[in-house]
């Protein structure tokens, strides 16, 4: 079922799209179906993510895409206009809808909207294990009665049942039977509408939609609908459809109750239930510490610094290989290219190479990081971290999911960016990756560390301190003005029932892990390549040293910028190298003040070997070169500064968008020079009379 589709010419390829609500075991179906045929990428436009695969059976071959998870087809979030869009501007062949059979009320809601399009569908009953567990008894021909649609009772964890859908498939697409549409002309003014929809129809209105659907839609005031209707019809008769949405009131609340009682009519038809099992009592007494406003913030702190811990073990081995091996094989390679021109030998073997490996460790903590976060989703958690964070994460304009990414982003941006994936709504996604690099990084503390030691002593305390407070106030200052700017209107918090917990499924997660690796290395390692041979150019040329490149004539241009810091030349360099990796501001600092033991002249150089040279030289060097007002000045604009090459790379990764990517760019170069300058003239107060 899941081989290599060789398709001869003029074989047809049905589309298939798979649809339901999160946390339904629809991604476990999709990765049973496609196995490793499958596309990761974004929506056109979109910041959600979009999942394509193929599979064959029964002699058919088929197209599936994994529709956005989402509780209903409705206007509120963008993936929930995803959805429907695709399904009712693309066409597909037929619906998988995965509902989860251990609750079915809130999870055939997907299904009833479905319904209402009248297209062929599948459900695929997934979680039968589960619904047994808890003493249910599911009547799958019952079900297949009531709904009109191919009822596959199936446990996609175990691969029960999965076999079934190509069969299924088949018949349905031989048949081209509908499901049956929940019963709407019991709304107020369905039946008045439809009449009016209809005509416009048959006079040749482009409607795009239905009347069915536009009929329940307008009903519901969904303003999609409303928007594109009110634009194609004449104005007579918009009058008239405004006259029967305002004369029916409730109407949405109608809709929602007729979906809703479809849905218990199946349940009554199909279901036969019994006392819950004691492993479920035990599961709800767990969730009241897991869910409680305090407790389930500690033990979410402590889960995910132990995933953030689990994640970093995982990386290792490869870092290690990698860095580890990566001295050498830079040795052989210079004499591989001895003959060559010096500058082209220097710009493969100290840019490229160096680059290109950045980008690999990168990719092996992303691969450790998505496996972390494949592994809390698959396992039923993730949805309790949200949402014991949502009311905190709604006052910076954010979703509860958003807090993962911050946490994760204590330990590397990149992580906390590539985090932001499981945040379905795409302008709080935009939202998250903005404010999410504001979060120090560890390799962001070794420069606090270094610097406020040598300048501050024993008041480094009291800058870290400044440090955090400032960091929490630019988040709220920031998150304030792009709500009023750039994402004005409703920013949506989470509506969920929390899933149960049962044991991962290793497959999936390794398929999910590897298909954001394949989707980076793919789309990010040519950027960062790029960006460091560009980087290591204007560091090197024109004599081969950075005190006298490219770099070092721009720190020189924009030292009158500078010195509203404090800052010279070797500290703005110093600063500007620190956006390409932050670790890369100490071995500048030692470059351009003539530390002992600084290893060259090359960014890239920096970049690999970070801060290993003498801390005693370089605090006795640095503290008689650069006041501390100037250096308090370089921790904060450093603290606040551009994120690193890396984590730009996957920025633009994850946006799809030169726009997005240059406005966060923008954005913190802009807050960096702030907090600097505020740094520098607050400093010039509080240290000019105490000797320091």
């Amino acid at each position: 079922m899941n081989k290599r589709i060789e398709t001869t010419a003029g074989q047809k390829v049905y589309s298939i799209a798979i649809a339901g609500q999160p946390n339904t075991g629809k991604s476990t179906i999709f990765n049973a179906l496609t196995g490793s045929k499958q596309h990761v990428g974004n929506w056109p436009g979109k910041t959600v993510e979009r999942k394509e695969g193929v599979f064959q059976a029964e002699g058919n071959s088929y197209r599936i895409v994994d529709l956005p998870g989402c509780y209903s087809l409705s206007s509120a979030a963008s993936e929930e206009i995803i959805a429907r869009n695709y399904l009712i501007e693309n066409k597909p062949d037929a619906v998988i809808v995965v509902v989860d059979a251990s609750q079915l009320e809130r999870s055939m809601f997907m299904a009833a909207e479905i319904a209402s399009l009248r297209m062929p569908v599948i459900l695929a009953l997934n979680m039968m294990d589960v619904a047994e567990r808890e003493g249910k008894v599911l009547d799958a021909t019952e079900m297949e009665v009531a709904t009109g649609a191919r009822v596959i009772p199936m446990t996609a964890s175990r691969n029960r049942g999965v076999s079934d859908i190509g069969s299924a498939l088949k018949e349905l697409l031989a048949e081209k039977k509908p499901p049956v549409s929940p019963d709407f002309r019991k709304v107020n003014g369905y039946s008045l509408l439809f009449e009016i929809i209809t005509k416009l129809q048959n006079k040749g209105a482009n409607l795009k939609y239905s009347a069915h659907w536009i009929t329940i839609k307008i009903l519901e005031r969904d303003s999609i609908t409303l928007d594109s209707i009110k634009k194609v019809i004449p104005p007579d008769d918009w009058n008239n459809i405004e006259v029967i949405i305002n004369n029916y009131k409730n109407n949405q609340l109608q809709s929602a109750g007729v979906k809703y009682e479809w849905i218990n009519s199946v349940i009554q038809r199909a279901v036969k239930s019994s006392m819950p099992k004691e492993s479920i009592i035990k599961r709800g007494r767990f969730d009241r510490f897991a869910t409680h406003p305090l407790w389930g913030k500690l033990i979410a702190a402590a889960i995910v610094i132990l995933s953030f811990t689990a994640a970093m073990i995982l990386s290792i081995p490869g870092m290690i290989l990698i860095m580890g091996g990566l001295p050498g094989f830079l040795k052989y390679m210079k004499g591989v290219f001895s003959a060559w021109p010096q500058w082209l030998n220097f710009l493969i073997t100290d840019g490229l190479i160096p680059g290109i490996s950045m980008a690999l460790v990168t990719g092996v903590f992303i691969f450790s990081m998505f496996a972390v976060l494949g592994f809390l989703e698959d396992v039923g958690y993730l949805a309790r971290l949200s949402y014991v964070f949502d009311n905190s994460m709604n006052r910076l304009g954010l979703h509860g999911k958003s807090m993962m990414s911050f946490l994760m982003s204590a330990g590397c941006n990149i992580g906390g960016v590539m985090g932001s994936r499981i945040i379905g709504s795409g302008r709080q996604r935009i939202l998250t990756l903005l404010l999410t690099c504001f979060v120090p990084c560890m390799g962001l503390w070794g420069i606090v560390s270094f610097m406020g030691g040598i300048f501050f002593g024993f008041r480094l305390p009291l800058i870290i301190l400044s440090l955090l407070g400032s960091m929490i106030l630019v988040m709220f200052f920031s998150s304030f003005i792009l709500r009023k700017t750039v994402f004005r209107g409703k920013l949506h918090g989470i509506i969920m029932e929390l899933p149960p917990y049962h044991l991962p499924h290793w497959k999936n997660i390794w398929l999910y892990s590897w298909g954001h690796l394949k989707s980076y290395l793919q789309k990010v390692c040519t950027f960062i390549a790029l960006i460091t041979v560009v980087i290591w150019t204007l560091s090197y040329f024109p004599y081969g040293d950075v005190t006298t490149s490219y770099l070092a004539s721009f720190g020189r241009f924009i030292e009158p910028v500078g010195s509203l810091m404090g800052m010279d030349w070797r500290l703005l360099v110093s600063l500007i190298t620190a956006a390409f990796a932050k670790e890369a501001a100490m071995s500048s600092l030692a470059v351009l003040y003539g530390l002992s033991g600084g290893f060259g002249a090359s960014v890239s150089s920096m970049m690999v070997n970070g801060a290993a040279f003498s801390h005693d030289a370089a605090a006795n060097t640095l503290a008689a070169a650069i006041s501390p007002a100037s250096a308090l000045a370089f921790i904060f604009a450093v603290f606040f500064s551009v994120p690193c090459l890396a984590t730009v790379g996957v920025i633009y990764s994850e946006t799809r968008s030169l726009k997005w990517t240059g406005m966060i760019v923008f954005l913190y170069t802009c807050v960096s020079l702030v907090m600097g300058i505020a740094a520098y003239n607050i400093g010039l107060m509080v240290f000019s009379g105490s000797g320091l």
